[in-house]
């Protein structure tokens, strides 16, 4: 699914780098993404965590939490630090309208 989520947003005309656990993306990132797309489901840690860690490392991160599993109920938190979310299945609107939104919330002026 990543794989292909990837692929989808290189032809949207998206830079992508893809990574499958938690610790690679905090290994991986990097200040000057745009964006991160976070399964809150992850095999070595919970996405939330990874969440509040990539933000300690850049408060204004935008970022796009999905799930299709009962996570859905813990994200409000999240959202409220400034999260979008869209829940798994999504539409490929859904997830570029999710991406543009956080995008646009991360340049606006604080």
């Amino acid at each position: 699914v990543g794989r292909s989520t990837a692929r989808l947003l290189e032809l949207e005309g998206f830079e992508t780098h893809l990574v499958e656990t938690g610790a690679g993306a905090l290994a991986a990132f990097d200040e000057s993404f745009d964006v991160v797309l976070l399964d809150l489901v992850l095999p070595d840690r919970s996405g939330q965590d990874v969440f509040r860690a990539l933000r300690t490392r850049r408060a204004d991160l935008p970022v796009v939490l999905f799930s299709g599993y009962g996570e859905q109920a813990d994200v409000s938190r999240l959202l409220a630090e400034g999260a979008q979310f869209i829940p798994k299945p999504f539409e490929v609107e859904e997830l570029l309208g999710a991406l543009a939104k956080a995008i646009a919330r991360g340049r606006a002026p604080n």
